[in-house]
C-alpha cells in the first residue's frame, strides 16, 4: 500500500506541485486582498470620523460667532444710541408740548388730563404719535444715562416743533438702519476672523469680549497670566490677540463714517414726508428701497464694486494707532518681527476676503434678510396688519414686502416702531436676537461663505467658488470635448471593420490572402513613428490648435478612404490615417493628466476611455444603418460608413477648436484666483508641472536615459500596450458573429460594448474610492482570461449563447483594465516634460502590438481561430505579470526613498531641478 501510495505521488506529482502553487499563489492574493480590503476600510473609517468632526466643529464655529457677536454688538449699539438720540428729542417735544398746555392753562397743571384740552393747537392724531413715541419707542433711554437737554455738554439752538419732528424722523430711521449695517458687517466680519484663526485660538485669545468700561472706548483683552495660555495656544498667541482688536475698528470708527452715509440718503429719500401723514405698507417699503439703493449701489455692478472695507479695517499707518487705542498694547508683550509678519499676513488675507464679491453678495443677502425682518415688524405693530397678510418678496439687492392689501399708518407711528426696533437690533444682553437669529436662519451662503475659508493648509484660498464646483467647471469643460474627440477618431479607425462586414473585402478584391489585415497593421507603423514628436508639437502648438488640426485631417482621409477603389488606395488612406491620429490618444491622455490629482484622475480617464467602447457600440449601430444606403449615388453601404463618418469628423473638429481647454496654465476660463489654487493642488500631489519648460530633443532623450536606470516602466507600459492591441482591432466579435447576416452582426455587437462602459465606471470609481490601482488592473485582467478560456473551449453552434456571454468577459475585463492601467502610469510621472515622452513612448511603443494583433485572427483558422485566443492569452498573462513587476519596483522604490529621508541622506535638489526631475525626485512617492 505504500509503494502504490508512493508511485501514485510519483505519477500525479507534477499535478499536485502546480496545484499546490495555485492553492499557495491564492492563498497569498486572498491575503493581498484582504489587507488592502481591511485598509481601505480603515481609511474609509478615519475619513468618516474626520468628516463628522469637522462638521461637527464648523457647526461650533458657527456658534461661536453668534456669541461673540452678541458679545461685541452693545458697544457698537450704545454709541450709535447716543449719537442718534431720538429719546433726547421725544423729551424736547414733550417739554414744548408742556409749555404751550400752560400757557394755554395758566394756573392749571399740565398731567394727562390736560392733553385733551388742546385740541385746536395740537391734533389728535399728533397726541397720539407723540404718546406712541413716548410710551412705545424709548422706554429704555435710562439706558444711557445722559441727557443733553438736562443741561450736559453745549448748549442746543433752539428749535420749532416742525424742525425737532423731522429731526425724529431722520434720527429715528437713521438710527435703525445704521444699526442693521453694522450688525450685518460685524456678522461677517466675525466670522472671517473665528475661520481664520480657528475656533480655539479664538476663544482663547478674546477672555473678555463685553462691553469696554464707561471711561473708556476699547476692548479689553485681559491677559490672564495664571492661564499659561501661551503654552496651550502656542507662540502665535500675541499675532491672535493683536488680530482680534481690529474689530475695535467697525466698532468704534467704522459705524461713524457709515453712518453718515445713511443719514444723508435718509434725509434724501424721506426729507420731504410730514410725520403727520399717513403712509402705505407698499411705499414705505419703496422708501426703504431707495435708501439702501444709495448706500449699497443702484445698479448691479454698482453693487458688486462697492467697496466696504474702509468700515472693518483702519488704513495700514493707523493700524498701530488702533492697536493703542484699543488698549491691546498695554497687556502684551513687545512686539516682534514674527509676530508683525504674521499680523500683516492674516489682515491682508482679510483685506483679500472683505474685497471680494461673495463678501459683497453675502453682504447684501445679509441686509435683505434684516430689511425684510424690520419691515414685518413695522407691519405688525405700526400698520396692525399680520406678517401672513404680506408677501414678502427680495429684489436683487434689498428686501422688500409687498402687501396684498395697502394697509396705511401715520408716519410718526412707523417712527416709533423703528425707535423701538433700533433696540431689538442691538441686542446683545439678552438673547436671543431677532434680526441675528433671522441672518443665521435665513442666509444659507453665510455658512457657505465661512466654509470657503477651510480650506486644506497650504492651498489658495477660493473665495468666488468651492473646490468641486472648480472641479466640475473642469470636467464639464474638457471631459466632453476629449470624450467626442476620441470617440470620432476611434470610430474612424475601427469602422473598416463594419465596412468588412458590408462588403468592402469583396469590392476591393481582398478576400483571399493577407491583404485585408496588411491594411490593418499599415495603420499602427506611423501610429509608433510619430507619437512622441505629436506630443511636442502638442506642447508647442497648444492642444485645442493641435488636436482640432489633427481630428480634421483624420476625418478627411476617412472620407478618402470611402472613395478608393483598389487595395493600393485603401493601403495609403489607412497610412495617412494612421500618421494623423497618431495625436490623438497620447495627446488626450496628456491633456487630462495636467488637469488632476492622481485620486481624482482614474473616473475622469475611464470615461474618456469608455468612448471607446461607446463607439464600438455607436459604430455598430451607425454601420447598420448607413448599410441600408447601399446603391445610392452608386455607392456600396460600406463606403457611405466612411464618407458619412469622416464627415461628421471634419465638421466636428472646427466646433472643437474653439472649445478644447489648453493646460490649466493657459485657459483663459480659469479665474487667476482658481489657476492659482489648480496649480498649488497639483503641485502638491506630483510636484511643479514644469509648464515653462520647453520640450526638445534633448529632452527626450534625457528621459529615456532616466528610463534605462528604471527600465522596468518601460517594459511594462510596452507589454500593457501589446495585449491591448490584440484586443482593440474588435475582430474576435464580428467572428463569432459572423453566421449571422450582417446588419444582425452589427446590432449583436452593441450589448458587450455596452456593458463593458458600465463595468469600466465601476472599476473606475472603486479604484478612486480606494485610492488603490494594482488589484483592479490585476482583477479585470483575470475576467478576460476566463473569457478567452470558454472561447478556446467551448465550440460549436449548439454553444453560441455561452461564446456570445464570453465576449461580455473580455470586454468587460479588458476595457476595464486597460485605462486603469494607462492612469496608473500616466499619472506616476511628474512634470510637463516626463509625462509628454512618457505617455507618447507609452502609447505610440506599445502599438506595435497591433501589427501583432491584425495577424492574430487570420481566414485559415476559421472557425476556432485558436491561435488568436491563445496569443490574447499570452499577453494578457504577460500583462499581469509586467503590472506585477511595476507594483513591486515602485513600492521598493518609494521604501528606499523613505529610508533616504529617514536618515537625512537624500540629495537636496535644487527648486529648478525638481520640474526637470519630476517623478525621478526623491521627494516623490508613487502610488499603487
Amino acid at each position: 500500500m505504500i509503494g502504490a501510495t508512493r508511485r501514485w505521488f510519483r505519477r500525479n506529482r507534477k499535478g499536485l506541485a502546480i496545484g499546490a502553487g495555485v492553492i499557495g499563489a491564492g492563498y497569498l492574493a486572498g491575503q493581498y486582498v484582504l489587507n488592502k480590503i481591511s485598509e481601505a476600510r480603515e481609511r474609509m473609517s478615519s475619513d468618516r470620523i474626520a468628516r463628522e468632526n469637522l462638521r461637527r466643529r464648523f457647526e461650533q464655529n458657527q456658534t461661536d460667532c453668534t456669541y461673540t457677536v452678541l458679545a461685541l454688538l452693545p458697544t457698537a449699539t450704545e454709541d450709535i444710541l447716543e449719537a442718534l438720540p431720538v429719546e433726547d428729542l421725544t423729551k424736547e417735544l414733550q417739554k414744548k408740548r408742556a409749555e404751550r398746555l400752560a400757557r394755554l392753562n395758566v394756573g392749571e397743571g399740565t398731567g394727562s388730563s390736560d392733553m385733551s384740552s388742546v385740541a385746536p393747537s395740537l391734533p389728535e392724531d399728533d397726541r397720539r404719535s407723540l404718546s406712541s413715541l413716548q410710551s412705545e419707542g424709548f422706554v429704555r433711554a435710562s439706558q444711557l444715562g445722559e441727557s443733553a437737554l438736562e443741561g450736559e455738554g453745549a448748549a442746543q439752538p433752539k428749535r420749532n416743533k416742525t424742525q425737532l419732528w423731522n429731526e425724529v424722523k431722520i434720527t429715528s430711521i437713521t438710527r435703525a438702519f445704521t444699526l442693521i449695517y453694522t450688525l450685518s458687517l460685524l456678522t461677517i466680519f466675525t466670522r472671517i476672523q473665528l475661520n481664520l484663526l480657528g475656533r480655539r485660538n479664538y476663544l482663547s485669545s478674546v477672555i473678555s469680549l463685553a462691553t469696554p468700561p464707561a471711561d473708556t472706548p476699547t476692548i479689553r483683552l485681559e491677559d490672564h497670566d495664571d492661564d499659561d495660555l501661551t503654552q496651550t495656544l502656542g507662540n502665535d498667541f500675541e499675532t491672535n490677540r493683536r488680530y482680534l482688536a481690529f474689530s475695535w475698528w467697525l466698532l468704534h470708527r467704522g459705524w461713524k463714517e457709515l453712518m453718515q452715509e445713511v443719514q444723508a440718503a435718509v434725509t434724501e429719500v424721506f426729507g420731504s414726508l410730514n410725520p403727520r401723514e399717513d403712509i402705505a405698507l407698499p411705499k414705505l417699503s419703496e422708501l426703504a428701497l431707495e435708501v439702501r439703493k444709495r448706500v449699497e449701489g443702484k445698479t448691479e455692478e454698482e453693487r458688486k464694486s462697492r467697496k466696504w472695507l474702509a468700515y472693518l479695517l483702519p488704513p495700514r499707518e493707523e493700524e498701530d494707532q488702533l492697536l493703542e487705542d484699543s488698549g491691546v498694547l498695554g497687556v502684551t508683550e513687545p512686539t516682534s518681527a514674527q509676530t508683525t509678519s504674521a499680523l500683516r499676513h492674516l489682515i491682508d488675507e482679510t483685506a483679500d476676503l472683505i474685497e471680494s464679491p461673495t463678501f459683497t453678495r453675502v453682504l447684501t443677502l445679509l441686509n435683505n434678510e434684516s430689511f425684510e425682518t424690520l419691515i414685518r415688524q413695522c407691519t405688525a405693530d405700526a400698520f396692525k396688519t399680520s406678517a401672513s397678510e404680506t408677501d414678502p418678496r427680495s429684489f436683487t439687492s434689498v428686501a422688500t414686502v409687498v402687501p396684498t392689501v395697502e394697509p396705511r399708518a401715520k408716519l410718526a407711528n412707523v417712527l416709533a416702531v423703528m425707535a423701538r426696533q433700533a433696540h431689538v437690533i442691538g441686542n446683545g444682553t439678552n438673547p436671543p436676537n431677532l434680526y441675528l437669529a433671522a441672518m443665521d436662519q435665513g442666509v444659507r451662503e453665510l455658512e457657505a461663505f465661512a466654509a470657503t475659508q477651510t480650506q486644506p493648509p497650504g492651498l489658495p484660498r477660493l473665495t468666488q467658488t468651492t473646490e468641486r464646483r472648480l472641479m466640475a467647471k473642469i470636467d464639464w469643460h474638457l471631459v466632453p470635448c476629449l470624450c467626442v474627440m476620441y470617440l470620432l477618431a476611434f470610430l474612424d479607425r475601427v469602422n473598416i471593420s463594419n465596412a468588412a462586414v458590408l462588403g468592402l473585402p469583396e469590392d476591393l478584391g481582398i478576400v483571399e490572402g493577407t491583404k485585408y489585415n496588411t491594411a490593418l497593421t499599415i495603420f499602427f507603423v506611423p501610429y509608433v513613428i510619430f507619437e512622441i514628436p505629436s506630443n511636442i508639437l502638442l506642447k508647442k502648438l497648444k492642444p485645442h490648435v493641435w488636436l482640432s488640426m489633427c481630428m480634421f485631417l483624420f476625418g478627411l482621409v476617412t472620407i478618402f478612404q470611402g472613395l478608393v477603389t483598389s487595395w493600393g488606395g485603401l493601403m495609403t488612406t489607412r497610412w495617412f490615417l494612421g500618421m494623423f491620429e497618431t495625436g490623438m490618444f497620447p495627446g488626450c491622455f496628456y491633456l487630462l493628466g495636467m488637469w488632476y490629482k492622481r485620486s481624482e484622475a482614474q473616473k475622469r480617464f475611464t470615461f474618456f476611455f469608455s468612448s471607446t467602447t461607446l463607439a464600438g457600440a455607436f459604430g455598430g449601430l451607425l454601420a447598420s444603418g448607413l448599410g441600408k444606403m447601399g446603391g445610392i449615388r452608386g455607392y456600396n453601404g460600406w463606403r457611405w460608413v466612411f464618407i458619412f463618418e469622416g464627415l461628421l469628423t471634419c465638421l466636428v473638429s472646427f466646433a472643437l477648436f474653439f472649445m478644447l481647454p489648453d493646460f490649466p496654465e493657459e485657459s483663459k476660463w480659469l479665474t487667476d484666483e482658481e489657476r492659482e489654487f489648480l496649480r498649488v493642488k497639483l503641485a502638491e500631489d506630483v510636484g511643479d508641472a514644469g509648464h515653462e519648460t520647453v520640450l526638445t530633443w534633448r529632452g527626450v532623450l534625457n528621459v529615456f536615459k532616466d528610463y534605462l536606470h528604471r527600465g522596468v516602466d518601460v517594459f511594462r507600459a510596452d507589454c500593457y500596450s501589446l495585449w491591448l492591441c490584440v484586443l482593440r482591432t474588435n475582430d474576435h466579435q464580428e467572428l463569432w458573429l459572423h453566421p449571422y447576416p450582417a446588419i444582425m452582426t452589427q446590432l449583436y455587437s452593441i450589448p458587450p460594448w455596452a456593458a463593458a462602459w458600465g463595468f469600466s465606471m465601476l472599476i473606475a470609481i472603486l479604484s478612486d474610492k480606494l485610492r488603490h490601482r494594482f488589484a483592479f488592473t490585476i482583477i479585470p485582467m483575470l475576467i478576460a482570461m476566463a473569457g478567452f478560456a470558454i472561447l478556446l473551449n467551448v465550440h460549436g453552434i449548439e454553444n453560441r449563447q455561452v461564446q456570445y456571454g464570453a465576449l461580455f468577459m473580455i470586454t468587460c475585463g479588458c476595457y476595464s483594465a486597460m485605462p486603469v492601467v494607462v492612469c496608473w502610469f500616466v499619472m506616476n510621472l511628474g512634470g510637463h516634460r516626463r509625462r509628454g515622452v512618457g505617455t507618447a513612448w507609452q502609447i505610440g511603443f506599445g502599438n506595435v502590438g497591433g501589427i501583432i494583433a491584425t495577424y492574430s485572427f487570420l481566414k485559415k483558422d476559421d472557425p476556432l481561430y485558436r491561435n488568436g485566443y491563445i496569443i490574447s492569452v499570452s499577453f494578457l498573462s504577460f500583462s499581469a505579470a509586467c503590472c506585477i513587476s511595476y507594483f513591486v519596483a515602485i513600492w521598493m522604490e518609494n521604501r528606499r526613498r523613505d529610508r533616504l529621508a529617514a536618515n537625512g541622506t537624500a540629495p537636496e535638489e535644487q527648486d529648478q531641478n525638481q520640474e526637470l526631475l519630476g517623478d525621478m525626485a526623491v521627494n516623490y512617492r508613487y502610488a499603487y
